[in-house]
């Protein structure tokens, strides 16, 4: 197996997960996000991981994703919190998942896919407070929520909405989407619909907004270890993940020397040069170059020169005492074991102009995942 992996620290979720069940409280269901393969740290882990920890029901964002859940054995309920295609309903609906529906043709889509189906077929309807993606308008629930109910064999099994900012500035605030998404529940209420879960909340909703969290919630980069806001969640959360290899080749080089792809590295003295293997190939981005910190014999150290597709320099030092096979973090949880701490996801976010989720999903499939 290559050196480079990703490990996953399975605890570390199982703590988050306990975090989450503080934040919410008795009476609130929890349906994870395991879409994009869990954020990167293997979908099918975290799921089986989680269905030991008494979680019922998770998110997905395509019917592929859904599928291979299924093919693997998984009968929990699972959400499709993405859109549908026509030719994909039918597998959707096969696949027993529950669907996510804002709109009266995809209603009589789904009623006349799904005829003559022995089990109703669960639907949450979808309400757009603001985010401006998929959703019917609150002042249209009333009509989508109508066509459902007389839709047999579908089913209102819950209603939700997806906030626009709820872990960060926005324009669009998170109260004035509550405020929105009341009214459609008033709407529903006045016609003696009442859905049996009502869901908003995400990650930062959890953490931030309690009063989103009605009975299911759906977090997501929380639940790996990233939450934001950060400052109101405290220490509770831990990275799950954490992106290890080892220097894989060590030579000595004279000051002038160029390093990588454009000469954009140019030893100042004479020094050792580590070579360590991975690459933007395996999600290690190219932005990374002579920038961002990892952590090598419990020193940090910066990435030297330009970023290849699989592989990266290091400018270690003379005498550094580094030699090949030495262990290499490039982001993970902090340890109370090390002197110094290795970069987070979060740090190399800011180095990319980006956010923990892109660094944690973008961690290739050629990476070995090791649960440990």
């Amino acid at each position: 197996m290559r050196p480079t992996r990703a490990l996953i620290h399975s605890q570390h979720l199982l703590d988050n997960l306990s975090s989450i069940r503080a934040s919410v409280g008795e009476g609130v269901a929890i349906c994870p996000a395991v879409k994009a393969d869990g954020y990167g740290h293997g979908a099918l882990h975290v799921v089986r991981l989680l269905i030991q920890a008494g979680v019922e029901a998770f998110g997905v964002a395509t019917v592929e994703e859904g599928l291979q859940l299924r093919r693997a054995g998984i009968t929990s309920p699972l959400l499709l919190l993405g859109t549908l295609q026509p030719d994909e309903i039918a597998e959707a609906v096969d696949a027993d998942l529950e669907l996510l529906v804002w709109s009266l043709p995809a209603v009589e889509i789904l009623k006349n896919v799904a005829a003559g189906r022995n089990a109703r077929l669960r639907v949450h309807l979808k309400v757009d407070t603001g985010m401006g993606r998929a959703g019917c308008l609150p002042e249209e629930v009333e009509a989508v929520a109508e066509a459902i109910v007389h839709a047999l064999p579908l089913e209102l099994t819950g209603i939700c909405t997806h906030f626009a900012s709820s872990d960060g500035p926005g324009l669009l605030e998170v109260p004035e989407q509550l405020t929105r998404f009341q009214r459609a529940l008033d709407a529903l209420k006045t016609r003696g619909w009442t859905p049996r879960f009502i869901h908003a909340a995400n990650s930062g909703g959890i953490v931030a907004w309690p009063q989103s969290h009605w009975n299911l919630v759906r977090p997501g980069i929380a639940l790996y270890g990233y939450p934001e806001p950060r400052e109101q969640a405290g220490g509770q959360f831990l990275p799950v993940m954490e992106l290890v290899s080892k220097i894989g080749y060590l030579k000595t080089v004279p000051k002038g020397t160029t390093l990588s792809y454009g000469s954009r590295y140019i030893t100042d003295r004479k020094t050792d040069i580590a070579t360590i293997p991975l690459g933007y190939a395996d999600g290690y981005c190219r932005s990374f170059t002579n920038r961002a910190p990892l952590w090598i014999g419990d020193k940090l150290f910066q990435v030297s020169g330009t970023v290849c597709m699989d592989q990266f320099l290091v400018d270690v030092g003379p005498n550094s005492g580094v030699r090949e096979g030495d262990p290499v973090i490039l982001f993970g949880p902090p340890s109370p074991n090390r002197m110094v701490q290795p970069p987070t996801a979060t740090d190399l976010a800011a180095l990319a102009q980006t956010i923990s989720y892109e660094i944690l999903c973008g961690i290739s499939t050629r990476v070995p995942r090791i649960n440990v």
